[in-house]
């Protein structure tokens, strides 16, 4: 995960932390500060590389697009997922689906 000078991201123990700037040289390019304390990451957001700290910085979670898509069972012939549920049936119907159009939550996390 890139950090981004700016922004703000939580800390590991709730804090917001506001980042400066992201490319500093050295082993801790990522500054910023939590309320009025300054405070350097690595690049990773760590306080220490040893080890977890409380004020390392947590990125935050990817965006996620979901949509509806409708499944038909075809048993050991395999599945077909169509974006449609009309479409789902109309196949279903003349592929003697086992099940047919069963509506199905598709998640992709976006990077």
């Amino acid at each position: 995960m890139k950090f981004e000078p700016g922004k703000t991201y939580k800390t590991r123990c709730g804090e917001d932390a506001l980042i400066y700037c992201v490319d500093a040289p050295g082993a801790l390019p990522i500054h910023g500060r939590i309320g009025a304390t300054l405070y350097c990451w690595t690049e990773g957001g760590h306080i220490l590389s040893i080890c977890s700290h409380k004020d390392d910085l947590i990125p935050p979670e990817p965006a996620r697009i979901s949509c509806i898509a409708y499944v038909n069972d075809y048993g050991k012939d395999g599945i077909v997922v169509h974006n449609a549920e009309e479409s789902a049936r109309m196949t279903g119907i003349y592929g003697k689906a086992a099940r047919i159009a069963v509506p199905c939550r598709l998640e992709e996390i976006v990077k």
